[in-house]
């Protein structure tokens, strides 16, 4: 399989439903125990040996920008990482963000992670997915432990063993299949960027989800399988998950304390 070497982080929504928390700065930098949250997924990055990512942000979220090239605390991350920043001027969803970066990004299979998804443990999870997609040979999404806050309708999991499933973007459960859901951290390929293309070029006017991108390949015969590495992942994308988020990691920091 080729090698995976570049990640995309799509940035450039509003967050509205955080401006009560976040007042006028992006919700990607909001404080997570310490850190901005969009360091997380650059943590990752570079733990899994990957030398570019691409950050998609809008003109107006500039603070994203600055806190990448003067944070103190990114010097080792920027000292070894490739970052370029990608402007995704309409709201087109997470498929025109990926899209905006296509030439850049190649040929070459990918890493996504949204920053608003905050892997637990420490660093290292995604080296753990890159693997396991190397040895299944597909597009592969990670899968964590269903919790409330979130806001993602349930996908259709089919289990496959040793931890594998393939994901059924046309089933949609009333639960969620096995206690997991989807998470915004996946290896895609070529052909999910021509999807991205192909939904955006259908659908000028509307947010294209990942979701939706992945439904389209899945109907079309290519299987996208998901991966339960027993990661747990926290979606601070909304207030609620936000509280619900920083109240478990500060509970796992006092039982690791004791």
């Amino acid at each position: 399989m080729p090698s995976i070497r570049t990640m995309i982080i799509p940035a450039a929504g509003y967050g509205t439903r955080m401006q009560g928390l976040t007042g006028q700065s992006s919700k990607e930098i909001i404080d997570v125990c310490g850190r901005p949250a969009l360091m997380y997924a650059l943590g990752e990055a570079l733990e899994a040996g990957l030398e570019r990512v691409g950050i998609v942000i809008r003109p107006e979220k500039s603070d994203i920008l600055e806190m990448v090239r003067d944070d103190i605390r990114m010097a080792p991350i920027r000292s070894r990482i490739e970052i370029q920043f990608f402007y995704q001027e309409a709201p087109t969803g997470e498929a025109g963000a990926i899209q905006t970066a296509e030439a850049w990004i190649g040929d070459a299979p990918f890493a996504v992670h949204y920053p608003d998804n905050i892997i637990v443990e420490s660093p290292g999870t995604l080296a753990r997915l890159i693997a396991r997609r190397r040895a299944i040979g597909s597009d592969l999404v990670l899968l964590t432990s269903y919790r409330e806050h979130v806001q993602a309708a349930p996908c259709g999991l089919d289990a496959l063993g040793d931890g594998v499933f393939r994901l059924t973007p046309d089933k949609q459960p009333e639960a969620f299949p096995y206690g997991l859901r989807p998470t915004g951290i996946y290896i895609a390929s070529r052909r999910f960027l021509s999807a991205c293309r192909r939904l955006l070029a259908a659908h000028p006017s509307v947010e294209v989800k990942d979701r939706d991108v992945r439904g389209l390949l899945a109907g079309q015969g290519h299987p996208i399988h998901a991966a339960d590495l027993a990661a747990d992942v926290i979606d601070i994308g909304n207030p609620d998950g936000y509280r619900a988020g920083i109240a478990f990691l500060e509970a796992r920091r006092q039982r690791h304390a004791r």
